[in-house]
């Protein structure tokens, strides 16, 4: 019996998948659990397009973000930052402060994904940080000065 399922059912299907499973196993465990749909040709015509629409969508995102992330090539971000005398942050500056000040002087939007894994800002002065996701690259400088008391 050819089914649509509903949600994941371990190794016998992932959800979004039509396969084709023994019909007791499909009457007396996937039905019931909701785990699954007897897939009609109507079904099967909508679980393939929206996976279709899926990957458009998915691929207008990246296209999106690859823009945004060129556009900010050689940008320079200054951030206040509270610091002693010696320059060292009282806290580190992490990708979602970095983001969030692109959010609000660039107006743009990046996830923390598109910084390096490790980057922590723990001194003040100008902090080169390489961005890249979905292809493209951009290398921006992070200046950070010390905030006045």
């Amino acid at each position: 019996m050819k089914v649509i399922f509903l949600a994941d059912a371990g190794k016998w299907g992932r959800k979004g998948e039509i396969k084709e499973v023994p019909d007791g196993f499909a009457r007396n465990m996937l039905f019931p659990r909701k785990l699954a749909e007897p897939a009609t040709k109507k079904k099967e015509a909508a679980v393939r397009a929206e996976r279709e629409e899926k990957k458009v969508r998915k691929e207008v995102s990246e296209h999106l973000l690859a823009r945004a992330i060129a556009s900010l090539n050689g940008r320079e971000i200054v951030l206040m930052a509270k610091a002693n005398e010696k320059g060292a942050l009282f806290g580190a500056l992490r990708a979602d402060d970095i983001a969030d000040a692109l959010r609000e002087k660039e107006g743009v939007a990046l996830p923390a994904s598109v910084f390096p894994k490790d980057m922590l800002i723990k001194k003040t002065g100008e902090h080169p940080i390489s961005l890249s996701a979905a292809g493209a690259r951009a290398r921006i400088v992070v200046r950070v000065i010390p905030a006045s008391a």
